[in-house]
């Protein structure tokens, strides 16, 4: 709510938000996001005119749900990933709408000391592994997905002494990895114009998910 087009003093250029939704019955858990991003970019002339502005637009809705067999926690989700680039002159709207696939495994165990309960946990998870992102038009090649694999680790320790049924103390040290699983190539194409001259024309052609999962994608390229 906080991020809509009625407070514009608060998010003029930028914003972004991303309401949640969770639940958990016994060892089920389910959750349900929608996120959505705006940026606006002012068009300014030469001579430092505002001319008009430009919004690029993405929203993603996802779904997602894990199960617990202790000690270790599967999950999966899925969703789906829409972007607008902004206007293209004459193309009109250049937009994107692919589907997204999540998956994460949590490992966690409990051990009891005589003054203090130490939990080690585990995590790992693949996010947004899905198709390249194609805007269509006349526009060649594709771009990917932005698949990231995250490697997360942490040890929480607590007191065993529970005033008012909590903790007197709780400790937790985490870290986390993340490597992105991105790859694409520059493709040069000659072309011939109206007048039969020669053009050279470059673009991108990114790796799909399976590619850049067990080959390319270790050694992402800028962009």
């Amino acid at each position: 709510l906080l991020a809509s087009d009625w407070l514009p003093v608060l998010f003029d250029d930028y914003w972004i938000a991303a309401p949640s939704v969770s639940a958990r019955v016994g060892r089920l858990g389910v959750a349900a996001q929608v996120k959505y991003a705006r940026n606006t970019d002012k068009i300014v002339t030469p001579e430092g005119i505002v001319a008009g502005t430009s919004k690029q637009i993405e929203w993603a809705a996802r779904v997602a749900g894990a199960y617990e067999v202790s000690p270790l926690t599967v999950g999966a989700g899925i969703g789906i990933v829409h972007q607008r680039l902004p206007d293209a002159g004459e193309e009109g709207k250049l937009t994107s709408t692919v589907p997204a696939l999540d998956l994460g495994l949590r490992y966690e165990r409990s051990y009891g000391l005589s003054q203090a309960t130490v939990r080690p946990m585990l995590g790992w998870s693949l996010t947004n592994v899905g198709p390249t992102v194609d805007f269509g038009g006349e526009a060649r090649g594709d771009r990917a997905l932005p698949t990231k694999m995250h490697l997360g680790g942490a040890v929480g320790v607590a007191s065993r002494f529970f005033p008012s049924d909590r903790p007197l103390l709780r400790l937790v040290l985490a870290g986390g990895l993340t490597q992105p699983l991105t790859n694409f190539e520059v493709e040069i194409e000659t072309l011939d114009n109206e007048e039969t001259l020669a053009e050279r024309v470059a673009y991108l052609d990114a790796d799909g998910p399976l590619k850049a999962l067990f080959s390319s994608g270790w050694t992402p390229r800028p962009g």
